[in-house]
């Protein structure tokens, strides 16, 4: 077999030596036993066709396929031999030298399929794949686009051949010999004769003004205007057109006319065959005759153009049957057709394929300008995500609108409906089943964010309650919005059903918006799957926008992200869709492509707006005669057109009737869509009732369109909605928007309370021109309460920007007495600013207006609200001299309220006092009374705990030595008062954490007690739900982790991190997460699975501008990544002197990982070092950890035996029993957490004392309890002093064993350096 070159890569061609007759075809060929039928035969028998449209053309396009078919075997048979003789090309295509084979022995019933084409000299064959063209519904029941086919030429049979008569040295005469040749045949096949045997008519001498207007001049590619006037009726003729009618009578001409043109032109020889026959018949260079710009070059050309009709017959090949009677035609565009965008569409789909397959996120941001195919590119991959299994949901930000944070959300909440609608039953019940898992109690505030989540539950009984007052107590902001979301995500989205989230013009994207998708894309578990497009005007943005900003975090936490630039397509492209706009062949279109772009460097929209105008302008007509698109270049080329599309579609809206001009200004107001409620709702009052039929008008003229649901009418382009919004001066547009607002809040005042997006709607209009065109105060304070509902609404879907908008506005309208005549307006209005400001990072306007609260308020319990949100605001901006002025208020407050609070120095005084009388209350007693509180009794109460809470967390923040003393005075309150506040169980359980810590007056078991009370008590109320990060931090990472499994803490700080975020106590989700890694450490846990989740953590803390906590971190990733094995992160293997640090020289966090380290490692004298100052720093603090004194009593321990044993010294030190006594202590606290470390220190100092029985025993016990506790890298440490253990007394059998399950614990642990360390020791020994 020989394999041919493919002219292109949807067709494939095959040539196999086969015998000579036709009758002997290979059996292989599908084909093969079908009876031929000679081509002559063929057209014989379907030259008459049936009356059924349809029908018609199916016949037709069984023709062009035999035409394709024959093409390609001259093609074939072109490539073997390059040049013809005359005689040898009349041979090769007459009409004899073919055979057709069809499905049903070439009849012409409903059915027939054209199977293949045989040459009999010289013998090749060939056969057509996809050439079924008469289904009887074919052209009814599918869209245009969808029609044509792809048809497959393979040849079947071949023979060699060649010839021995001299040939034209000239090759390309001999190739448009070829085209004349299979011009010849084409004429026979189409029309059912010979073009020899027509005869050339005089020429029409009638005056007739209809037909010398249909036969316009034009320049290429009109053949008419360069033939001389004589010539005309023979080339109708010969194109199988009629010739004119001579008859005086006009009406009979025309209809004479009509009636031919339809007969032979629609029906028998579309314009395309007409043309595509001509153009080949035009390479006759011996005939004077035809000689046209247009035809044929070569073969390939004619077969390309072939192709091209039976790919896309109702675009190239057929028309409307009323085209050839309507005065006007207008332009096709294939909306739903890309065209120059395959490189960027590639890269698109690789994109996502990459996120399909790896199941982690990606980016892909594509810019350029207006009209230049960003949203077309886009929607080329939607097929391919949905055939993945995946899910698509796009939104796109628009300009006008006031709460961009809505696209983001409505994007998540359209997902939950098409996780409903899309999947079955079962898959939506497992996707809520596991929403409800991950979210808990808290599934409410997720369906307040997306209210369609409910519909996924099975039965709407099933679905969770939303409750308002427990939303409201929650401090909702920005961070647990993005958790929230986040959560959502992991859920929903997987590598088995990828989420493509697709954000149009992101140029008018806010910060809001764009933190929650980067949220998402940066979840370093890697449990979403998320594949984000965003597409914005690169040339509407400035270096300075956010997009940028948000391009760089992205490369910061390492998510994969890809940009590009769009621009215009290039000049092939743009001819081909002006090819397909025009139902041209595009090699006819060329002249005009030139020019067009040229005018609009191949901006698509451009393009098409161009095109649009040059037909207005009567630049580019339809000729009804010719039945193709004319044009004169010189003119074009000469009109004066603007360079800027934004005036071109400015231009046609000027033609348009003055009230569609309205109706689009109005439309343009709302944004790029309006709804259809909404323009109903204008229309049923003056000055606006004629709005609806205006709005339809303007879908009928083309600039706008209605949505397929019927929801909304759309403009049909940004730009055009540009253009509209163009119309209305800058001076006015705020009157138009709040006029606008107005006569819609007239409409629709009655109902407003029960449609919140009607609501959204008309105050967004309104606010355009609050305050200035509001002077009646009634108005005002109507307005301003409107802005409430919806600032409180948007607060309540965690869309913050919306909310700060809306209550920024309400605020305004106020009068300057408002304190006075509005209060509890004024009041509730400055809440929802504080608390919609602080999300959005508006801090200094937070703070004034809690001031202003402060300052006015008329009770101590509004007050002490605004405080509470006023210290969260200093908190999160580490405003610590203002959180010392805060304390000092707050405790004037409580002297107000009847407490004596004494002075810092009397304070540190009394705290034995105060402490004391607390732990006597809790021991005298019961659990069930210290859970007993009343809801009756004086406000003042619940205001004075309240007030404590502050007070504490203030003194916390600040480092103030009363805090303790806080501490005791409030839990006391609480338990003298019995009051039921939801500060309560924070009381409790901060109390009994300075019980566990405070060694001055330390009780670990009552603390524990109260501790555990604590948390009942947190069950209990679900009010105290939002201080649950607080208690939990308080009793897992203080109390519960001195008795408690130190895995069942991790879970608990995992667990409070979560709801840290959800309730938006961003700090105290860090600080459990800084406390999460610490145990995780101690645990054991994976290393690399904890550099991976503190490399997290520093980006949130960098993020967020946490300083103290992105040190803290720091510290601890550097011990990760030392022990992991980059030495480039930790310090050198040599012994430094730690005085040299200077940072972190008196802390404890980073003595405790260094000491951690520094053991694990063998610096057994950086480990004695830092164990010396640590001693100094237990005599200089009294509020230490008790996990991390026992931990490092047990490290340092160690550290010091190793040390003297390597210095030779024969005693142990004085202070070794006060350490192993620490660590026992803890032992009998939590045998979990420290019975293994019992026995490695007594394993250890009997090894010292060279009790060698003993210390093999405890060696083993150590093993075996630190398997059980799941501590894999004590289990290691263990391993490593037995063998060395071992290596001292010369058994270097037990010793290798040791060392070989050392380097297995260390490997799961995740530590190369100690993996390496372990096996540098093992040959050393072997040597």
């Amino acid at each position: 077999m020989v394999d041919l070159p493919c002219v292109r890569t949807s067709r494939r061609i095959n040539v196999t030596p086969l015998p000579t007759a036709v009758s002997a075809c290979d059996d292989n060929t599908d084909y093969a036993r079908l009876p031929g039928v000679p081509l002559r035969q063929w057209v014989l028998k379907n030259l008459y066709m049936s009356p059924d449209l349809n029908q018609q053309r199916e016949a037709i396009l069984r023709k062009i396929a035999v035409a394709y078919a024959i093409g390609k075997l001259l093609e074939h048979l072109r490539i073997i031999v390059s040049r013809y003789s005359r005689d040898q090309l009349e041979d090769l295509c007459s009409v004899d030298n073919f055979v057709v084979y069809m499905s049903n022995s070439g009849a012409s019933d409903a059915g027939v399929e054209v199977m293949g084409i045989s040459m009999i000299s010289p013998p090749i064959s060939l056969e057509l794949t996809s050439s079924l063209f008469s289904r009887s519904d074919f052209f009814e029941s599918v869209h245009d686009e969808d029609l044509g086919r792809n048809v497959e030429a393979v040849i079947t049979k071949h023979s060699s051949y060649c010839c021995s008569q001299t040939f034209p040295e000239n090759e390309t005469i001999c190739e448009r010999l070829l085209c004349y040749s299979f011009g010849l045949l084409l004429y026979f096949l189409f029309f059912g004769e010979s073009l020899l045997n027509v005869t050339i008519k005089p020429e029409h001498q009638g005056n007739d003004a209809e037909l010398d207007d249909v036969l316009l001049e034009r320049s290429t590619p009109a053949k008419s205007a360069c033939l001389p006037s004589k010539r005309r009726d023979a080339v109708a003729r010969a194109l199988s057109l009629s010739a004119p009618h001579t008859g005086t009578n006009r009406s009979s001409h025309a209809n004479h006319v009509k009636t031919n043109f339809h007969t032979y032109q629609s029906v028998a020889s579309p314009p395309a065959v007409s043309q595509l026959v001509g153009d080949l018949l035009d390479c006759n260079r011996e005939d004077g005759v035809f000689r046209w710009d247009d035809s044929y070059s070569s073969l390939e050309e004619a077969i390309d153009d072939m192709h091209l009709l039976l790919q896309e017959p109702k675009r190239y090949l057929f028309e409307d049957n009323n085209t050839c009677y309507q005065k006007e035609k207008l332009l096709t565009f294939a909306n739903d057709k890309m065209y120059g965008r395959t490189l960027e569409a590639s890269a698109l789909t690789d994109s996502f394929c990459k996120v399909a397959l790896s199941g982690r996120s990606e980016a892909f941001i594509i810019g350029g300008f207006s009209g230049s195919g960003k949203t077309r590119l886009v929607q080329s991959v939607f097929d391919s995500v949905l055939s993945a299994g995946g899910m698509v949901v796009n939104r796109k930000f628009d300009q006008t609108s006031n709460c961009p944070l809505a696209a983001v959300l409505s994007a998540f909440d359209d997902l939950c409906i098409l996780i409903g609608d899309g999947k079955n039953e079962e898959y939506t019940h497992q996707v809520y089943q596991l929403l409800v898992a991950e979210f808990g109690t808290s599934f409410y505030l997720l369906a307040h964010i997306l209210p369609n989540v409910l519909r996924l539950a099975p039965f709407p009984s099933t679905a969770l309650s939303l409750d308002d007052d427990v939303l409201e107590e929650g401090e909702v902001n920005f961070y647990s919005l993005c958790d929230i979301i986040k959560r959502f995500m992991r859920v929903v989205s997987s590598s088995s059903c990828p989420v493509m989230l697709f954000l149009d013009d992101l140029q008018w994207a806010d910060p809001v918006s764009l933190g929650v998708v980067h949220t998402i894309l940066s979840d370093l578990r890697g449990a979403s799957c998320l594949f984000f497009v965003g597409s914005y005007r690169d040339n509407e943005v400035k270096p300075t926008h956010i997009i940028f900003g948000f391009c760089e975090q992205l490369s910061v936490f390492e998510v994969p992200l890809t940009t590009i630039h769009l621009d215009g397509m290039p000049e092939e492209d743009t001819n081909l869709m002006i090819s397909g706009a025009l139902g041209m062949f595009p090699r006819l279109c060329r002249s005009l492509s030139q020019v067009v772009f040229r005018k609009t460097g191949g901006n698509p929209f451009f393009v098409q707006t161009f095109l649009r105008s040059l037909v207005d302008k009567r630049l580019l007509k339809y000729n009804l005669r010719g039945r193709s698109w004319v044009w004169d270049d010189t003119k074009i080329n000469s009109e004066n057109i603007t360079p800027y599309v934004l005036d071109l579609v400015s231009a046609k809206m000027t033609e348009l009737s003055t009230n569609v001009q309205t109706a689009l200004k109005i439309a343009a107001c709302f944004g790029s869509k309006i709804h259809v409620s909404i323009v109903q709702d204008l229309s049923k009052r003056l000055p606006h009732s004629s709005l609806l039929s205006d709005i339809n008008e303007a879908v009928e003229d083309g600039v706008m369109d209605l949505d397929p649901d019927g929801s909304h009418y759309r403009f049909v382009h940004d730009k055009v909605r540009e253009a509209a919004y163009g119309m209305i001066s800058c001076d006015c547009k705020e009157q138009y928007h709040f006029d606008v607002g107005m006569a819609l809040l007239s409409s629709c005042e009655a109902r407003i309370n029960e449609r919140s997006d009607i609501l959204f709607t008309i105050i967004d209009q309104i606010n355009h021109g609050v305050p200035s065109l509001l002077r009646c105060e009634s108005q005002r304070i109507s307005i301003s309460k409107l802005n409430f509902e919806a600032g409180s609404k948007a607060m309540q879907s965690y869309n913050y920007t919306s909310a700060y908008t809306h209550a920024k506005a309400a605020i305004l309208l106020l009068p300057h007495d408002s304190w006075k005549t509005h209060y509890e307006l004024s009041l509730k209005l400055h809440f929802l600013f504080a608390k919609a400001a602080h999300p959005c990072k508006n801090l200094v306007e937070a703070r004034d207006s809690l001031n202003k609260i402060i300052d006015h308020a008329d009770c101590i319990e509004t007050k002490l609200d605004a405080y509470t949100l006023l210290e969260s605001i200093l908190f999160s901006a580490s405003a610590f001299k203002e959180m010392d002025q805060l304390s000092i208020t707050i405790i004037g407050a409580l002297e107000s309220l009847g407490e004596n609070i004494p002075d810092e120095r009397t304070a540190s005084q009394e705290l034995t006092n105060e402490v004391c009388l607390a732990k006597k209350s809790f021991e005298r007693e019961s659990d069930d009374s210290l859970l007993l509180f009343h809801e009756s009794g004086p406000k003042a109460n619940c205001s004075i705990i309240h007030a404590y809470n502050i007070l504490v967390r203030l003194a916390w923040s600040a480092k103030l030595k009363s805090y303790n003393f806080f501490i005791a005075r409030w839990v006391r309150f609480c338990l003298k008062s019995k009051a039921a506040s939801k500060y309560v169980p924070a009381a409790y359980a901060t109390f009994a954490s300075i019980l566990c810590e405070d060694r001055s007056i330390q009780n670990l078991q009552l603390g524990y007690r109260i501790g555990k009370l604590s948390l009942k008590m947190l069950n209990q109320n679900k009010l105290a739900t939002s201080e649950l990060p607080l208690i939990y931090l308080m009793h897992y990472g203080h109390i519960a982790i001195v008795f408690e499994p130190i895995q069942a803490c991790i879970d608990m700080h995992r667990q409070a991190y979560k709801i840290g975020l959800q309730c938006g106590k961003v700090l105290l989700a860090a600080f459990h997460k800084q406390f999460l890694v610490v145990r995780e450490m101690l645990a054991g846990t994976n290393l690399l699975v904890v550099k991976k989740e503190i490399d997290l953590e520093l980006k949130m803390a960098s993020h967020h501008s946490f300083p103290i906590l992105r040190k803290a971190l720091a510290i601890h990733y550097t011990s990760v990544v030392t022990l992991i094995g980059d030495d480039s992160d930790g310090f050198s293997q040599q012994p430094d002197d730690i005085s040299d640090v200077q940072l972190f020289e008196h802390d404890a966090a980073y003595l405790f990982s260094q000491m951690f380290v520094s053991t694990h490692l063998g610096f057994f004298e950086r480990a004695k070092r830092l164990g010396e100052r640590w001693e100094s720093l237990c005599k200089s603090r009294t509020m230490l950890s008790n996990l991390r004194v026992s931990v490092i009593s047990f490290y340092y321990g160690l550290a010091l035996i190793a040390w003297r044993r390597k210095n030779k010294w024969k005693n142990v030190p004085s202070n070794i029993h006060s350490l192993l006594e620490v660590v026992m202590n803890a032992a009998t606290c939590s045998a979990w957490n420290f019975k293994n470390k019992v026995s490695l220190f007594k394993a250890e100092l009997f090894s010292f004392g060279c009790k060698n029985s003993e210390a093999e025993v405890e060696y083993n016990v150590a093993i075996q309890l630190a398997q059980a506790s799941r501590f894999i890298h004590e289990e290691a440490l263990a391993y490593e002093l037995a063998g060395m253990h071992h290596e001292r007394l010369k058994d270097t059998e037990k010793a290798l064993a040791m060392f070989q399950e050392a380097i297995r614990c260390y490997k799961e642990w995740g530590s190369q350096r100690k993996t390496n360390q372990m096996a540098g020791k093992m040959r050393k020994l072997q040597c």
